[in-house]
């Protein structure tokens, strides 16, 4: 039997259970994450150098009911580490963000 096969037979068996009720699925709902924090980089040679940056946002303050909020952001990047023409000054960013939620 192929790897292929066991897989569909499982997935098949999965779904056979399900529908019968013997399995339950309980997906608890998503949290509220405290913060988040989101990264990139790259580069395409060695003569322009590689690069990346980091932003970050955390939630200051959120309304009794729920559809006000605000959230403090900040942040910073750097560009052509390493190429023949120096580096760009690094970029630091602080912000904040207000959300209304309809």
């Amino acid at each position: 039997m192929s790897f292929k096969s066991l897989i569909v037979l499982c997935f098949l068996a999965v779904v056979v259970a399900i529908q019968a009720g013997d399995v339950k699925i309980n997906i608890p709902p998503p949290t509220q994450r405290p913060f988040e924090i989101h990264g990139q980089g790259g580069g395409n040679d060695r003569n322009t150098g590689f690069g990346g940056s980091i932003d970050g946002k955390v939630q200051a303050w959120k309304s009794d009911n729920g559809k006000h909020s605000i959230d403090v952001t900040g942040g910073a990047s750097k560009y052509g580490i390493g190429s023949k023409w120096g580096s760009s000054p690094t970029d630091r960013r602080v912000g904040g963000q207000y959300t209304y939620r309809w």
